[in-house]
């Protein structure tokens, strides 16, 4: 199966998923056990019918950890440091997307990052990750050495998923 048709499968198939909602705090729970130990956390702001990661993010706050989320740009993306969810703000290139304002947030260093939570379609039980098609995070991620952890609903756990050489590969994948 090709990339471009695989994804529109997996799309039909996370908006068929039950219980999202309930799904994403057994998801956050995980997480939070996870990155309990960890400082500064990278993570997404969910759209679609993606994991709810806010939530998860709410709960890093309380605990004072450092939690950035990315700003996209024609060239790639980067990471601010938010201190609440009113940081964010419509994208400037994806309108649909929450981003931290970089006049608002602090930028942090790609090597800062101790744990980066990516979004996926898809992943397989190996930890590639089907994304939309972008590769802003396989850019970003590509020679960080922070641990990478992929976020879906079981459903999309899946035995194989087609994949490139430059797809960065998740070191954990957790679902519910």
């Amino acid at each position: 199966m090709e990339k471009a048709e695989a994804r529109k499968l997996y799309k039909e198939i996370r908006k068929a998923v039950d219980n999202k909602e309930s799904k994403s705090l057994i998801i956050v729970s995980k997480v939070l056990e996870l990155v309990k130990d960890k400082n500064c956390i990278g993570i997404y702001y969910p759209i679609k019918d993606e994991v709810d990661t806010k939530p998860l993010i709410e709960s890093l706050l309380s605990q004072n950890k450092k939690v950035a989320l990315p700003v996209t740009s024609e060239d790639g993306m980067e990471f601010y440091a938010i201190e609440s969810l009113n940081d964010l703000k419509n994208g400037e290139i994806y309108d649909y997307l929450k981003e931290p304002d970089p006049l608002k947030t602090q930028k942090v260093s790609p090597n800062d990052i101790d744990v980066m939570i990516c979004p996926g379609l898809a992943f397989d039980k190996s930890g590639h990750r089907m994304g939309y098609g972008g590769g802003y995070y396989d850019r970003y991620l590509k020679d960080l050495p922070c641990y990478k952890v992929g976020l879906c609903f079981s459903e999309l756990l899946l035995e194989d998923i087609p994949f490139c050489e430059h797809d960065v590969m998740m070191d954990l994948v957790v679902t519910d």
